[in-house]
């Protein structure tokens, strides 16, 4: 995310320096926890599974290829497995040009993460929180208005959480 787009979801009067600090760390929690924003790679070792499990829900599969046992290498093509949207569920078909019931060896699989939606709600969010945090204040009051703050670690771990989740929000 840059400034130009985080300012379309956060009001602030912090200048473009100070608030870029605030993004990079936002965006650099969310990579440790998530993952980067572009593509993927994944290595798995299946034995003979049908299903594989990708770290976050897939756009669209770049490349996968099976390394057996003796170390051969089988590129395949998009007929030899299923990408099962928003779920990150990729599934091997006995069907295709390299037909198999369930994965061999190990498993490298290349793609593009359909998240970045969810990303930039969970970056945005953490941007938001971080300008409103009062260290040290559990609550504050002027006049007739009082407010309490939330946690500032729970909060955070739950918007990360978010962001980690396979099911789509």
């Amino acid at each position: 995310m840059n400034l130009t787009t985080l300012r379309t979801f956060v009001e602030t009067d912090l200048g473009d320096a100070a608030l870029q600090v605030i993004l990079d760390a936002a965006e650099e929690d969310l990579t440790k926890a998530v993952g980067p924003e572009g593509g993927m790679i994944e290595e798995r070792d299946m034995d003979g599974q049908p299903n594989l499990w990708l770290d976050r829900p897939a756009e669209s599969i770049t490349s996968v290829t099976e390394t057996d046992s003796a170390g051969t290498v089988t590129t395949l093509v998009a007929a030899d497995y299923h990408l099962h949207p928003g779920h990150g569920r990729l599934q091997r078909l006995a069907t295709g040009t390299n037909p198999a019931s369930g994965w061999t060896g190990r498993v490298t699989v290349s793609y593009v993460p359909d998240d970045l939606n969810r990303r930039n709600r969970a970056i945005a969010q953490l941007v938001e929180m971080d300008l409103a945090f009062r260290p040290g204040a559990a609550s504050e009051g002027v006049g007739d208005f009082s407010r309490t703050h939330q946690d500032y670690d729970r909060e955070r771990a739950r918007i990360i959480s978010q962001a980690m989740s396979r099911v789509l929000a």
